[in-house]
């Protein structure tokens, strides 16, 4: 039997409208569109998911979050919402990443979001000259960790940082951050695994009568990546 997979999708899609459906984000207004990586998952509040207790505990105690790489603003505005008196800088060297997160800031009304473009080592001058307390980093930035860490500001002191690794890259780029953070924070890596119907946060018999099981993970649930990655967190030792 030929299986409509537009039809379905558009069918599943408009049974659970736009907003995401779970996770720290629950409740966001999201956009049509995601740039650089899967849309449904996050819809369904399930995209890095093994991040979200350290994400939540790292802002909960932070005022300002940098978010570089910010692509659509998944994290950007996720996180501007759900701490509303948090200042979020997110930059974005892709205009239409940026075109499309200043869209979704608008649609979520959320005013403490600030939305630039690439972000160089010159950025952290003028955050070491604005933050007088803690930061928390979100940076995903394909690679290029290993150009921008060059320098140990004093401000990283009282810094989390969440860096994606991208190793397949570089494989030097993990040792260099950890040998950078070494002396000043607690580090550790939480690596993405691969998403389950378990996973997800909605009644299965209703993706199972619109999906067949194995699109269900294709469509919905796999955020097609290509090779294993992690995230590197860092926690100041001293506090």
């Amino acid at each position: 039997m030929f299986f409509n997979l537009t039809k379905n999708y558009n069918q599943f899609i408009c049974s659970i409208g736009n907003d995401v459906i779970a996770g720290p984000f629950k409740g966001m207004k999201y956009i049509l569109k995601s740039i650089g990586s899967c849309y449904m998952p996050k819809i369904l509040g399930i995209y890095e998911k093994e991040l979200y207790p350290t994400l939540t505990k790292f802002l909960s105690t932070s005022d300002m979050c940098i978010n570089i790489g910010a692509a659509e603003g998944y994290y950007a505005i996720g996180c501007a919402l759900k701490f509303p008196k948090l200042q979020v800088i997110a930059y974005e060297m892709d205009e239409r990443g940026r075109e499309c997160m200043l869209e979704l800031k608008n649609i979520n009304l959320v005013n403490n979001v600030k939305i630039k473009n690439k972000f160089t080592c010159l950025d952290f001058d003028s955050i070491q000259n604005i933050s007088n307390s803690r930061v928390t980093y979100l940076i995903d930035i394909e690679g290029d960790e290993k150009h921008i860490f060059s320098q140990y500001y004093s401000h990283f002191n009282n810094s989390n940082f969440i860096i994606e690794l991208h190793d397949e890259k570089s494989k030097s780029i993990e040792t260099k951050l950890k040998h950078f953070f070494s002396d000043t924070h607690r580090i550790k890596t939480i690596p993405l695994k691969n998403k389950h119907i378990n996973d997800l946060p909605i009644h299965i018999p209703l993706l199972l009568k619109l999906f067949k099981k194995e699109l269900i993970y294709k469509h919905l649930i796999s955020e097609w990546r290509q090779y294993d990655q992690s995230f590197l967190i860092c926690e100041p030792k001293f506090e």
